[in-house]
């Protein structure tokens, strides 16, 4: 199933469902905000959450802790599913990882993708 960004009525119902949750993880206010479909606020609440994240690993942080993954996979999403280029630099989001807004397009571009079975179809 290629990945696309939830239209507007599928969003608002996860919204709802996010805030009867009662009281959000940190990652989960991040999605919610990224499902108000606003680039700026998204990107103030990633930046905030990132900063948490350093100043919750403290100074000599274990290895599982140095990449945030709730909000790498959030950044990858709000890219590659709404298409956005992100102004939030952050050496907790590799580019690499995160992709690009035409990252689906080039994957599926059969001259630019050589990878077998494993090609985006």
């Amino acid at each position: 199933m290629p990945l696309c960004k939830p239209d507007a009525d599928e969003r608002a119902d996860a919204a709802r469902q996010l805030d009867g949750a009662g009281a959000l993880a940190p990652d989960h206010r991040l999605l919610r905000v990224l499902l108000d479909d606003d680039q700026d606020a998204f990107e103030e609440a990633l930046a905030a959450r990132l900063t948490e994240h350093r100043e919750s690993v403290g100074a000599d942080p274990a290895p599982r802790t140095l990449l945030p993954l709730g909000p790498l996979v959030l950044a990858a999403l709000a890219v590659q599913a709404h298409g956005w280029e992100l102004r939030v630099r952050s050496g907790y989001l590799p580019g690499e990882l995160v992709g690009s807004p035409d990252a689906l397009r080039q994957a599926g571009d059969g001259t630019a993708n050589n990878l077998g079975e494993w090609a985006a179809k």
